[in-house]
């Protein structure tokens, strides 16, 4: 199979994601992952 050239990512500034429970995903991905919490949206968002 042939290599595809890099696309020249270097890093990502931001993931977004849509989940059904915010309070343990946000869990997650902080205390597993080791993500810090930048920004905290409304609750009407």
């Amino acid at each position: 199979m042939a290599r595809l050239p890099p696309l020249g990512i270097r890093r990502l500034e931001a993931l977004h994601y849509y989940v059904h429970d915010l309070e343990r995903s946000r869990r997650f991905y902080t205390r597993m992952m080791d993500f810090a919490d930048t920004a905290v949206s409304s609750p009407d968002l």
